[in-house]
């Protein structure tokens, strides 16, 4: 039993990053701009807060914790942290407060999560999405057509993103109440400003054509 369960989490990842790959626009730098590659990889990071195994703008192939917070430009694998700062996110993540600040590729696990661009799946408290082209399931689900500033660590990093707008919003939502300027939601109450019948509807509401 517990193999099969294991098996379907590491299909799940695998197809997600698969996806997100292979989904990618061509002008994707008109949304996210992120340290260069040549800054070198580790297959693990760890610390406490500031004190690191290695630089932050590393990208991490491994394992990828810290014991206060997580600050990295990319990470492929899993990572654990009670505050994640991260720029690429392709596997899995957990924490009780995250911040993706590029793509979310894979499974994000945590109490609050911002993400400014969904590919994968999202399972938070309360999910606050500038994109979503995957499946965001929480308690409240906010699609943001804001243009985030991004503050913490991140501003060392030249981390930013720019012409994000309710066109990038066509994924799934699943919660008590669900917001979002397009796509499909299932939820008590969902508010969709191009819905199908009303911009408020109960249960469901979808758009997938943006007026």
């Amino acid at each position: 039993m517990k193999k099969l369960l294991w098996s379907t989490i590491l299909i799940v990842l695998s197809a997600n990053t698969l996806f997100a790959l292979g989904t990618v626009p061509a002008d994707y730098s008109e949304y996210t701009a992120l340290p260069e590659e040549k800054n070198g990889w580790t297959p693990i990071q760890t610390g406490i807060g500031c004190i690191r195994f290695a630089p932050m703008s590393h990208t991490v192939i491994g394992l990828n914790t810290d014991f206060l917070y997580s600050c990295q430009s990319r990470a492929y694998g899993i990572s654990l942290a009670p505050v994640l700062f991260i720029g690429e996110q392709f596997g899995l993540g957990v924490s009780g407060w995250q911040r993706v600040c590029g793509t979310n590729a894979g499974l994000s696990i945590s109490g609050v999560l911002y993400c400014i661009r969904n590919r994968g799946m999202t399972l938070s408290f309360w999910n606050r999405l500038n994109c979503n082209h995957g499946v965001a399931i929480g308690l409240v689900n906010v699609h943001s057509e804001t243009t985030s500033l991004y503050y913490g660590p991140y501003h060392s990093m030249d981390l930013i993103a720019v012409k994000l707008s309710a066109r990038d919003a066509s994924g799934v939502q699943i919660g008590l109440w669900n917001s979002a300027a397009s796509g499909f939601q299932i939820g008590l109450l969902n508010y969709n400003r191009n819905g199908w019948l009303f911009q408020w509807f109960p249960l469901i509401n979808f758009s997938w054509r943006q007026k």
